[in-house]
């Protein structure tokens, strides 16, 4: 498995960002690029899957492996698809406070289906971090003005 980090710290508080991310069906509300595509849950919890239909991607389906409200951590994992050319892939976001901003720590690791240039993949990976990360700040940027 080749592992990917990306760090940003964005202009929100922590506890915003985690009830959004927390919320694992939400994710078209903050990933750019793909406001036209489709997500469907299934299951509650643990477990559960979220089947993505993405204009970036295609289809894709992730399986929710760890939502822990106290560490503000979740992991999930692909379970169908071949986004950027992964074969597998699994992915672990952790936030930590930094006063009124949050700190977002993304952790990929990913096996490039056969044939697949690593290096290139975990640099679009690394670009699909920071695209979710402002995309986080863009949705919720403006709770200054709503507090």
């Amino acid at each position: 498995m080749r592992t990917v980090e990306y760090r940003q710290r964005i202009d929100v508080p922590l506890e915003l960002v985690w009830t959004t991310v927390a919320d694992f069906g939400s994710l078209l509300r903050w990933l750019p690029g793909n406001e036209d595509g489709t997500l469907t849950l299934n299951g509650e919890g643990i477990g559960m899957t979220r089947d993505l239909n993405l204009p970036t991607v295609g289809e894709v389906q992730h399986r929710l492996d760890a939502l822990d409200p106290e560490r503000h951590l979740l992991t999930y994992t692909l379970t169908r698809g071949r986004p950027l050319g992964m074969a597998a892939y699994s992915v672990t976001l952790s936030l930590a406070s930094d006063h009124e901003q949050c700190n977002l720590h993304w952790q990929g690791e990913f096996d490039p289906e056969g044939g697949a240039d690593a290096d290139t993949m975990a640099k679009n990976l690394a670009g699909a971090y920071q695209n979710m990360s402002e995309g986080l700040e863009s949705l919720l940027g403006n709770w200054r003005d709503q507090s």
